[in-house]
């Protein structure tokens, strides 16, 4: 089936800015009201929105009830202050996941973004810790950004290769 138009998502980016229209819970229920007529259903929310005010975002969209409104809502790995060493290991992933996950009220999201290359965990234990939420039912998807491929590409092929052998 072929769509008229790509899926739009709206991003928090600027959402909580002190000079940003949408800075209170009313003014993103606005917004999601605005978005919704227009006809947006998704949302790309981050926990390091908007600069320098971890979460506010996150806060801001949970208050507004976007999720009850039917919004789906894609959010990422945590990352403290840019440096992503060891924001993928078990408990870095487990908080980060509950905590977007308790802020937004959302019971599953819709896409977990590995928001950085954490190159101080083992890959096998930031795999681990992802399916382990997965499994939990806390998102329905998974989005490897940005990762190089050489970090994950001898922990992946040898499963791709294995399953496109049993069909």
């Amino acid at each position: 089936m072929s769509r008229s138009h790509p899926t739009l998502i709206f991003g928090s980016g600027n959402t909580g800015l002190a000079v940003a229209e949408f800075n209170t819970p009313g003014a993103v229920g606005h917004l999601a009201d605005t978005l919704w007529g227009l006809g947006i259903r998704r949302l790309d929310v981050s926990s390091r929105h908007p600069p320098g005010s971890d979460y506010l975002a996150e806060t801001l969209y949970g208050q507004a009830g976007v999720v009850a409104r039917g919004f789906a809502v894609d959010f990422k790995s945590h990352v403290v202050a840019l440096d992503p060493r060891g924001s993928m290991a078990r408990d870095a992933v487990r908080g980060s996941v509950e905590g977007s996950c308790r802020r937004l009220g959302l019971e599953r999201g819709n896409v977990f973004w590995c928001y950085a290359p954490d190159a101080a965990t083992p890959l096998e234990e930031q795999a681990a810790a992802v399916d382990e939420q997965f499994r939990k039912g806390a998102f329905e998807q998974v989005c490897l950004f940005p990762t190089p491929l050489f970090l994950f590409s001898s922990y992946i092929s040898p499963r791709v290769t294995n399953r496109e052998s049993h069909g």
